[in-house]
């Protein structure tokens, strides 16, 4: 299944996901608090009203699972009605090894879109390792699969086809009176903008 969902109204950031191949690899990294939970619920969302089938891994405690869902709903981000529809199922996983993810995504592999949030609980193996196990595995299952982590922000992951960066810029952020600075990179291209939450969503512009 191809990600090609107009997920974040910016012509330049949707373009870049319309021409990811199909069972695309996407990591996501970033500081505490800078969004990038919201911005992958977003794209959970978008593929959901595209009527893709999806499913969301919260790795961690039950109390992680509810902050993770009502994050969402307190930012506009419906999910929870397309789980009576069968279109997601959210499972949490706190036995957090990579073997018991593994094990439940090949339980998610007729599924288009999954959402592991987050390989920071993953214990006993290094992130990237476990990312790119993940990855060749949603290959093989034609899913395309979001990982999301705190650690090593900015680091090149050549393993995936879409990196996403959410930084504190520190005296650059708050002069765009931003949340964070949000880079999306593929082989080929490169975008950044200025990342606000705002209300019952978030806005973008561009930093020039």
């Amino acid at each position: 299944m191809n990600l090609s969902l107009p997920c974040f109204e910016d012509p330049e950031i949707d373009k870049i996901l319309e021409e990811l191949p199909e069972s695309a690899s996407i990591s996501i990294r970033g500081v505490s608090g800078s969004g990038k939970t919201l911005v992958c619920e977003n794209i959970l969302e978008s593929a959901l009203k595209a009527g893709q089938v999806c499913r969301y891994l919260i790795v961690g405690s039950q109390e992680d699972g509810r902050e993770a869902l009502n994050q969402a709903t307190g930012t506009g981000v419906d999910l929870l009605s397309h789980i009576p529809k069968g279109d997601l199922a959210i499972e949490i996983i706190d036995e957090p090894g990579l073997r018991s993810m593994l094990y439940t995504l090949i339980k998610f592999r007729e599924v288009d879109v999954l959402l592991i949030d987050s390989l920071d609980a993953v214990e006993g193996v290094d992130q990237a390792v476990a990312e790119q196990a993940l990855f060749w595995l949603g290959s093989k299952y034609d899913t395309n699969i979001m990982c999301i982590s705190r650690d090593n922000v900015g680091d090149s992951r050549s393993y995936s086809d879409l990196t996403i960066d959410m930084d504190r810029a520190g005296e650059e952020v708050e002069s765009l009176n931003a949340d964070s600075i949000l880079s999306i990179r593929t082989s080929e291209k490169a975008v950044e903008r200025a990342f606000l939450v705002e209300g019952y969503g978030f806005r973008m512009w561009d930093l020039r």
